[in-house]
């Protein structure tokens, strides 16, 4: 019978699949009311997400799931670049959050949503590109392959545009190009922020041999000790307590939250300059207010707000439905989940949706989303291949990158 762990994860799983393909269609739905001022939600995004996961952490926190020192080390600041916490690196991934989302807030409204889901793919490999450098990460032959499927499942729409084959789906080249490269670069932020947990590992670890070998605890008076083991106060009284031995995901979550709060207004205008937006900024709120500015007719800013509204929902709920899956069973059951939302979408797709209307299911897009899907399959078995071969002979060199260890 499955364990209490295993409907959680269960039910996580399905709830991952069902708000992220509400917030694919709802997100694309959304996109056409906002038209060329879709951009304007991106600051709204950034409050959302800084409110939302700082009042998850503040639950977490006085329920004792986050201790003390996990914000401690996230907000740790010093003259070396050592001494400063895992902020240090939301920094940067707090910018590349901003990047990536307004990207896609920037193009979406002009792209037919399968597309767009698909461009979004190359978010795979550039994950694994940039875990190469960051994290040292090394892939076996089969992960390899892997990656490259799924990025020819991402290309094969963009290449019969640009070759005009027959066949193809008729969408702006530029914006694909805009969200290739800005998802692409976004996959910095999830290499940093697992190192981020990969850093509090290694400190946690140093600090607890250090402990181990200082003299003991008996013969110190709490507050005076020069072991790193905290010191906290539990009902009065002063009680030792090791450190935690992981870093809490909204910990992290809602400081990149912050970083992508002071971007947002600060890439907002440098990106609507390069995608040529002239209009005044101003005119996104009205449209967002539900009044067209100069008079413009057509379905965009009606309905702008509601819109937004049932979007940021279903957008909150998907992003939770993340961290309770990766918290409940496991990061790779949630990463699945993202994936499956893709066929799911794409199926819902053919139907007729309102100021999107229906995307036929022909065989270009039969042919990426089976790459895609088939790519995500064997980079998780490859993942489990590698992993085995490393526990049966540690320290091995991975085979093969790319076709030796």
């Amino acid at each position: 019978r499955p364990t209490a762990m295993n409907r959680a994860g269960l039910i996580g799983f399905m709830m991952v699949l069902f708000w992220g393909t509400a917030d694919r269609i709802v997100g694309q739905i959304q996109s056409r009311t906002l038209g060329p001022y879709n951009d304007v939600k991106t600051i709204l995004n950034a409050i959302m997400y800084f409110v939302l996961y700082h009042l998850v952490l503040g639950v977490r926190y006085w329920s004792g799931a986050v201790r003390r020192d996990q914000m401690v080390y996230m907000y740790s600041v010093g003259w070396k670049w050592v001494a400063n916490g895992g902020w240090k690196f939301m920094f940067l991934a707090g910018l590349m959050d901003t990047v990536s989302e307004l990207g896609g807030a920037i193009a979406q409204p002009y792209m037919n949503g399968v597309v767009y889901s698909l461009m979004s793919q190359v978010s795979t490999p550039g994950v694994a590109f940039f875990s190469l450098f960051v994290l040292s990460q090394r892939y076996n032959s089969i992960e390899f392959l892997a990656l490259v499927i799924v990025l020819m499942g991402a290309m094969i729409p963009l290449v019969m545009q640009l070759t005009e084959t027959e066949g193809g789906i008729a969408f702006p080249v530029g914006y694909a190009l805009l969200v290739l490269l800005t998802t692409f670069v976004g996959a910095i932020s999830p290499t940093l922020k697992e190192l981020t947990f990969k850093a509090f590992r290694a400190k946690v670890a140093s600090d607890t041999e250090e402990g181990l070998s200082a003299p003991s605890m008996s013969m110190q008076q709490p507050g005076t000790s020069v072991s790193p083991l905290m010191n906290e106060e539990v009902n009065g009284h002063q009680e030792w307590a090791m450190p935690s031995a992981e870093l809490d995901i909204f910990a992290v979550a809602s400081v990149a939250a912050v970083f992508q709060l002071i971007w947002t207004p600060i890439v907002l205008p440098i990106e609507r300059a390069i995608a040529g937006r002239s209009a005044p900024f101003g005119d996104a709120f009205s449209c967002l207010a539900n009044r067209a500015p100069n008079d413009e007719q057509g379905p965009v800013c009606e309905g702008a707000w509601e819109m937004y509204l049932l979007y940021m929902f279903c957008n909150a709920l998907f992003n939770l439905s993340i961290y309770f899956t990766m918290m409940k069973e496991s990061a790779i059951f949630a990463y699945l989940g993202i994936k499956c939302t893709l066929p799911l979408s794409t199926v819902l797709y053919a139907f007729n949706w309102p100021l999107i209307g229906a995307t036929p299911l022909n065989g270009v897009i039969f042919i990426s989303v089976i790459l895609v899907i088939s790519g995500t399959v064997v980079f998780r078995t490859g993942t489990r291949v590698k992993g085995i071969v490393q526990q049966h002979y540690p320290g091995s060199t991975t085979c093969c990158w790319p076709l030796f260890g």
